[in-house]
């Protein structure tokens, strides 16, 4: 079957439809450069033979799920420049071949988050996870134009792997 949904750069409108949970075969889900609105659905989380997710560059609102933890196949995620808040959820954490995060929130708060992670560019709030120590893969992270606070966690100092915060 499919392993990948490609659709970059499409100017699509409308919300993620739950419905994609049950695609159990996709490895690849690329939607960046468009204009989903709506959270992230939970049933996305389902997919736990995912290994990157790319939903940068959308008008994407509401929390990261907490079932996030769940997707233990995730190597790659990009949230970077979407309209998310709340805190970056600890069970991020539990992604241990992550190696690419990158979350920027405008107002974010985030706790264990390890590998490449891009969370930039969001609305994320609170302090920064000690879970994400626990992501020893993680080499890139990038949490910047958040307003985060509280101390950098210990673990991610420690952090072997990491080429880039």
């Amino acid at each position: 079957g499919e392993t990948s949904l490609s659709l970059i750069n499409k100017q699509i409108t409308g919300v993620i439809p739950s419905s994609i949970g049950r695609l159990s075969a996709l490895k690849y889900v690329y939607l960046k450069n468009n204009q989903l609105t709506g959270s992230i659905p939970v049933e996305l989380c389902c997919l736990t033979s995912l290994e990157f997710l790319d939903l940068k560059n959308n008008q994407l609102t509401g929390c990261i799920p907490r079932e996030i933890g769940k997707m233990s196949s995730l190597k790659q995620l990009d949230l970077y420049n979407n309209k998310l808040t709340g805190t970056i959820p600890a069970e991020i954490g539990q992604l241990s071949g992550l190696d690419y995060l990158y979350v920027r929130m405008r107002y974010c708060s985030v706790t264990n988050i390890t590998v490449d992670r891009h969370l930039s560019n969001n609305s994320l709030s609170g302090s920064i996870p000690t879970e994400i120590g626990q992501l020893k893969a993680l080499k890139y992270l990038h949490l910047d134009n958040n307003q985060l606070s509280g101390n950098i966690p210990e673990g991610l100092l420690d952090l072997k792997s990491l080429k880039q915060a």
